[in-house]
């Protein structure tokens, strides 16, 4: 896949908030931005790059930064488990890694600790033992 073909990340959003099955509200509060600038981020349409290059430029748009870890953290576990619904479960379930948290909970506390949660995520191994998922 070359980095044309990849999703735009207002297309990653909507697909972790379809997913997941969660609302514009709860996909908000796990980026730690207001409902508004989320729905503007779904909404919004890649802009024409202004310069061609070869070289691949950053995706991430301006202002959207908080969106990234969410959206590694999605890959991650898609990674690991494909079903929607045992992603969700990983989710909402008490968590060894964060003090038996569930780690939505743990994404919506800071944006300091959504990062930590991505983090683990990077560096965990890619099995759903791992993830304590079974």
């Amino acid at each position: 896949m070359t980095i044309e073909d990849q999703p735009t990340l207002p297309v990653l959003l909507r697909r972790i908030q379809l997913d997941w099955g969660m609302d514009s509200t709860q996909m908000a509060s796990l980026a730690h931005v207001d409902v508004a600038t989320y729905e503007g981020w779904v909404a919004s349409k890649p802009e024409p790059e202004a310069v061609s290059s070869a070289i691949p430029q950053p995706t991430v748009p301006p202002g959207m930064d908080n969106a990234v870890p969410l959206v590694s953290i999605y890959r991650r576990l898609s990674a690991v488990v494909s079903s929607p619904e045992e992603q969700v479960q990983w989710l909402v379930k008490p968590h060894s890694a964060f003090d038996q948290n569930p780690p939505v909970d743990v994404m919506r506390s800071s944006l300091a600790n959504l990062n930590w949660v991505a983090y683990f995520m990077a560096y965990a191994p890619a099995t759903a033992d791992a993830l304590s998922l079974n």
